[in-house]
């Protein structure tokens, strides 16, 4: 079993400010391109009782695919205060068009009607039918360089159709400036049911802590959890578990293999990165250990699933719940 380090490192997460790259003042110092963004960034927000800072809960990887597709995969903050899950979108560039003053503007889309089980008329009957101005069928992200302080300007909207017209609005972010960060955030969706009629599509609070390691031939009953997260005993191992019943010995690709990195407060978990997962006869435990520190705050913790096939490494998803640690 790998141990993590005491999670102290949950404090100093929240308490630090994410590392910040900003390229200069002179616009002809900025290099940045909306034709080639590339990165990590996170929205600079600003409030009367702690002034300016960075937001991590809004931020956006920029990337290629390979076939050189531009991406992007985005937050839109937390759906919930009180619970620290942000879902995650991907988006894809759709175009990148001159604007009135010479400079360039790039929109990434991402197609949201994917997620729902319907035929083309079944679409379209719901465009014509919906009166919902908060359904979304698509994400919109308007990308601009703000060349003076070498940032991007991000609108970050959504498109609706209400009686089978388009209605375009500002999602939760609105419109605003990001900053290049080096901090490696998780990027991978813990996603919700979308179908209440599946609830094994769920993996929000599917990720279980133990008081004991779950090959323990009397295992008892788990810590507490629920919808509003788990409660795990300050400094004292935790034994997170997430049971993976389809995949056994006999459904597992011949040759392949599987581990886990372990995210908290939506960073990397020191000494939990690549820690390797035994396939089981009959289900297979996605498992690794922590100690927390004491905290009143809802903290994220996930894992990304990995499979690796013929050198081929493939993140499968991800699986999460939210912890507070007592004495």
């Amino acid at each position: 079993m790998i141990h993590a380090a005491p999670v102290a490192l949950a404090l100093s997460i929240l308490a630090g400010e994410p590392t910040t790259t900003v390229l200069g003042t002179d616009p002809g110092e900025c290099t940045l391109d909306v034709h080639a963004l590339e990165g990590m960034w996170v929205m600079r927000k600003a409030a009367p009782d702690v002034g300016e800072f960075l937001d991590k809960d809004f931020r956006i990887r920029f990337w290629a695919d390979a076939d050189g597709v531009r991406r992007a995969t985005a937050t839109g903050g937390r759906v919930f205060p009180q619970l620290p899950l942000t879902s995650k979108f991907d988006y894809r560039l759709k175009e990148v068009v001159e604007t009135a003053n010479g400079s360039y503007e790039a929109l990434y889309v991402a197609d949201l009607t994917a997620l729902y089980p319907w035929d083309e008329g079944e679409l379209e009957t719901k465009k014509e039918e919906n009166l919902d101005l908060g359904w979304m069928a698509e994400l919109m992200l308007y990308v601009r360089v703000d060349e003076r302080r070498c940032r991007l300007k991000v609108a970050d909207m959504y498109a609706t159709y209400h009686r089978g017209k388009r209605v375009e609005d500002f999602r939760r972010g609105g419109q605003a400036p990001y900053e290049s960060t080096d901090e490696p955030y998780s990027m991978v969706d813990c996603p919700e049911t979308k179908d209440r009629d599946r609830p094994q599509d769920t993996l929000q609070g599917m990720l279980l802590p133990w008081p004991i390691e779950p090959d323990a031939p009397v295992r008892g009953q788990p810590h507490p959890a629920g919808s509003q997260g788990a409660v795990v005993p300050a400094g004292q191992p935790v034994h997170w578990v997430y049971e993976d019943v389809a995949l056994t010995v006999d459904t597992a690709p011949p040759g392949c293999t599987y581990y886990l990195d372990a995210y908290l407060d939506d960073l990397p978990m020191e000494g939990l990165q690549g820690v390797p997962v035994q396939v089981g006869p009959a289900l297979t435990f996605w498992t690794f250990e922590t100690v927390h520190t004491p905290t009143d705050e809802k903290l994220f913790i996930e894992i990304h699933r990995h499979r690796v096939c013929n050198g081929h490494d493939e993140t499968l998803d991800s699986v999460c719940h939210v912890v507070t640690a007592e004495e």
